[in-house]
């Protein structure tokens, strides 16, 4: 719910999806016969709380890996609403803030995350990069569950990626 109110709150986002996306068993509560099917074609969608937590959780016919480049879209589209000149995020950290709280335990205060937006707001976003544990994994069954084990490979490429400014 706060992820939710937090989107709503920003008046929705902006998310460039790059492939159709259709979940017709889509859930939040997973109750038999609780459906809330989603639908996303691919270009520029405009998404409430709701339709981007679906957009971020979905699990149909796709892979975990998938999902974390959805969750990554979403993050950084609320990114961008939340600074981008139409969204006064300074003045409004708190209620987002208050909106979100309960949903983790942290022992940051009201004050301390008004000070994270100050900061937060100060970082150009082309200094900001995003990076998949994906490659750290390797997909293998386990009896009769798809799994992800660790790849020593897969995680150098991580570490060359972020400290040596490599794609």
């Amino acid at each position: 719910q706060g992820f939710e109110e937090v989107i709503d709150s920003l008046g929705g986002i902006d998310v460039d999806v790059p492939e159709a996306l259709y979940d017709p068993y889509y859930s939040e509560t997973e109750l038999p016969g609780d459906y809330f099917p989603l639908d996303f074609e691919p270009g520029m969608q405009h998404m409430d709380g709701e339709y981007a937590l679906g957009y971020a959780r979905s699990r149909y016919n796709s892979s975990d890996l998938d999902r974390i480049q959805r969750q990554q879209r979403v993050i950084f589209a609320a990114m961008d609403k939340a600074l981008s000149p139409s969204f006064d995020v300074l003045s409004n950290a708190l209620d987002l803030w208050k909106k979100y709280e309960h949903t983790i335990d942290t022992d940051i205060n009201d004050v301390e995350v008004v000070g994270f937006a100050r900061l937060a707001a100060d970082i150009p976003p082309e200094r900001i990069s995003a990076l998949s544990l994906g490659p750290c994994t390797v997909g293998a069954m386990v009896g009769d569950m798809s799994v992800q084990l660790f790849s020593k490979e897969g995680c150098k490429k991580i570490v060359d990626a972020l400290f040596l400014d490599q794609e």
